[in-house]
């Protein structure tokens, strides 16, 4: 059944998302409070749950209101963008407290990966920027630059990493942005 599919894959997602900031804000405690470390695992930690949160506001909506579709722009896309500005924080505070400076293909791989994303987050978001509504300008501004934003900062942050452990999940971070 569709619904039954719609619902379930909602839950799986608020579900997932949520324990995925539960592990988060843990590795955050591994840190003493005062470290940079922590204040990454924080902002990340963070981004996580907003996405969580942002879901389940998201998916309540159709449920509390006879499976109609969630509008746009909603209260979940202050969630989803306030993800994508806590990850980046993240990602930026991360190369700065370790001290981390990516190569040259790596800046180039950003900005590529910027313009392209740049393009398609354009056409993605063109309808609601060219829309009269202002919180529909706002949401489609947010996406059209916060989206290629956060993938080019995931790009610069993972090439900083030359080998190891912590350069393999890096790449892993960048996938799952």
């Amino acid at each position: 059944d569709e619904t039954f599919r719609l619902y379930y894959s909602n839950a799986g997602q608020v579900f997932i998302t949520l324990a995925s900031a539960f592990i988060c804000f843990r590795t955050m405690n591994a840190f003493p409070g005062d470290s940079a470390l922590s204040r990454v695992w924080f902002a990340i930690a963070g981004g996580v749950f907003s996405w969580g949160v942002a879901a389940a506001i998201f998916a309540s909506y159709p449920i509390l209101n006879g499976n109609a579709d969630t509008p746009y722009p909603y209260f979940s896309d202050i969630f989803y963008l306030l993800t994508e500005v806590l990850m980046i924080a993240g990602l930026l505070l991360f190369m700065r407290s370790a001290g981390l400076v990516a190569p040259l293909w790596g800046k180039l791989i950003a900005v590529g990966a910027l313009i392209v994303s740049g393009y398609f987050a354009y056409g993605a978001n063109a309808e609601g920027l060219a829309d009269p509504a202002m919180t529909t300008n706002l949401a489609a501004l947010g996406y059209f630059v916060l989206d290629p934003i956060l993938v080019s900062v995931a790009l610069l942050t993972a090439s900083s990493f030359r080998s190891g452990n912590v350069a393999v999940s890096m790449w892993y971070v960048v996938a799952g942005v």
